[in-house]
C-alpha cells in the first residue's frame, strides 16, 4: 500500500481508541503537511478532534512542535489551539 497522507490519517483515526494521545500527537504531526497539500477535509478533521479530544497535555506538545515549524498559517493554529486548551483546562 502506497504511503499516503490520508492512509496515514486514516490509520491514526483507526487507532485513535488504542492510544488517544499518541494518535492525537501524530494528527499534530501530519496537520502541516495535510495543510501544503490542500487537503481540507483532513485539516478540519484534524481541527475538530484537537479542540474535542486535546488536553493540557497535547497542549505541550503542540508547543515543542510550534518551535519547529515555519509556516505563518500553521503557527497561528498552533497559537489558537493552545490557548482554546488553555481555556478549555479552567
Amino acid at each position: 500500500m502506497k504511503d499516503t497522507l490520508r492512509s496515514r490519517f486514516e490509520y491514526i483515526e483507526k487507532s485513535r481508541n488504542d492510544n488517544k494521545k499518541l494518535a492525537l500527537e501524530r494528527m499534530v504531526d501530519i496537520f502541516p503537511e495535510a495543510v501544503d497539500s490542500f487537503h481540507h477535509d483532513i485539516v478540519d478533521s484534524i481541527i475538530m478532534t484537537i479542540l474535542t479530544d486535546g488536553d493540557l497535555k497535547l497542549r505541550d506538545y503542540i508547543r515543542l512542535k510550534l518551535k519547529e515549524e515555519k509556516d505563518d498559517y500553521v503557527i497561528n493554529i498552533f497559537q489558537e489551539w493552545i490557548e482554546i486548551l488553555n481555556k478549555k483546562q479552567l
